[in-house]
């Protein structure tokens, strides 16, 4: 006898709610993408955060 799923509502389970409105524009138009000197400036704060401690 398979127990019926609809016996457990206490799982948090996420309700198959609509996308959000600013899903869409995830991928950034190239005018908004930061230069890559402040990329790269980015990733050398973060590898000494990482080994410098």
């Amino acid at each position: 006898q398979p127990a019926p799923q609809a016996q457990v509502p206490q799982e948090p389970t996420a309700p198959q709610e609509p996308a959000p409105p600013d899903q869409p524009q995830a991928p950034a138009p190239e005018e908004k993408k930061p230069p890559l000197k402040q990329l790269e400036r980015d990733l050398k704060k973060g590898l000494k955060g990482l080994f410098g401690r």
